[in-house]
């Protein structure tokens, strides 16, 4: 529905997430629990991807609806954003208000999504960067598109990640040095 799928047509963030499993097996057999927790942080976020994606399928689904309608899948819209809400919440509250405002419902007389299934995709920018994964996963629809609006934060580039990629390309060399050698 999202268009993220690979060539064998599954989705790509299945890929993400049997990677970071594979990741972490690995860490788990040589003990390298460092990065152990990195990887078991990252496959938590990736495995939300899915669940924001339906987040914002039931926000396309209800978009002009009234809350008072008995339509199911306002409910079912509800369910996803009560689960999201908490965790949005705890990287940007107000990506978590962007949520709490247009999928939970506050009055029978009101209109649900009432900045529409664009601004319930936006929701995730806040966090993207904090979760590290790109709002590519998320994909896009005819009606929305979660990267539309993304701004990567400046804040982005840290010393941790510039000391990351010092230590790959310290311990790259001293490879390629060694099999010359």
């Amino acid at each position: 529905e999202f268009d993220r799928q690979n060539e064998d047509g599954y989705a790509i963030v299945n890929s993400a997430v049997k990677n970071l499993l594979w990741a972490g097996k690995g860490q788990i057999l040589n003990k390298n629990c460092l990065y152990l927790d990195r990887t078991v942080k990252s496959l938590s976020h990736m495995l939300l991807i899915p669940m924001i994606q339906t987040l914002i399928k039931y926000a396309l689904v209800n978009q002009y609806k009234m809350y008072s309608s008995h339509d199911v899948t306002i409910y079912e819209g509800e369910v996803y954003a009560h689960t999201l809400i908490p965790i949005f919440g705890k990287y940007s509250k107000k990506s978590a208000n962007v949520l709490q405002r247009n999928m939970v419902r506050r009055g029978s007389l009101q209109e649900i999504v009432p900045d529409g299934p664009q601004a319930v995709a936006d929701a995730y920018l806040d966090i993207a960067d904090d979760f590290g994964i790109q709002c590519e996963f998320i994909g896009k629809s005819y009606e929305v598109d979660s990267c539309l609006n993304y701004s990567p934060k400046l804040s982005m580039v840290s010393d941790a990640s510039v000391a990351s990629w010092w230590r790959f390309g310290t311990i790259s060399v001293g490879m390629i040095t060694w099999i010359l050698l």
